[in-house]
């Protein structure tokens, strides 16, 4: 091995420089046939099948985006008792298994029915947002069939303020 260090430099002269490659020093040549041989890649393919690709993943995610939304809404109705019901309601016959009971039977699930029905008028009445519509559209349909009636007996308008009081 030459000295490098020997003026002071790291410069080799060229005989020190063929000595090295000479001594002990094989050239072989490193090119392999198989990758020599790669075939040449068709980026145009390889593009057009990764855009299908990329519009079918962008549509699985908008049906699962819609579907999300879907059930966010669903649970919001839900949890204000306004969502759907799985079943549907039977309008045909909406109490299965009545004609089968005996008279008693009958007359117990009406008497029921009509109490539940009751006391639920009972308690939607008592809301005064409804008792205000009910006293306004009361007072609305008499006042129409007033007039209605005054149209066909004029009569009765010299007493529309007696008819207002009763009413």
């Amino acid at each position: 091995m030459p000295n490098l260090e020997r003026d002071g430099t790291n410069i080799m002269t060229q005989e020190e420089a063929n000595s090295v490659l000479n001594n002990g020093t094989q050239v072989v040549d490193t090119i392999n046939p198989e990758i020599a041989t790669v075939p040449a890649i068709d980026y145009e393919k390889k593009f057009s099948e990764s855009s299908k690709e990329a519009l079918r993943l962008l549509d699985v995610q908008k049906e699962k985006d819609i579907e999300i939304e879907r059930l966010i809404i669903e649970n919001e109705l839900l949890t204000k008792g306004k969502g759907s019901n799985d079943f549907e309601p039977n309008t045909d016959n909406p109490f299965p298994g009545f004609e089968e009971l005996d008279d008693s039977a009958k007359e117990q699930f009406i008497n029921y029915t009509n109490g539940i029905v009751s006391k639920a008028t009972q308690e939607i009445n008592k809301d005064p947002a409804i008792a205000f519509a009910r006293k306004q559209f009361n007072t609305q349909k008499w006042e129409t069939a007033l007039n209605n009636a005054i149209l066909k007996y004029p009569k009765l308008a010299e007493s529309k303020d007696e008819l207002l009081i009763i009413s």
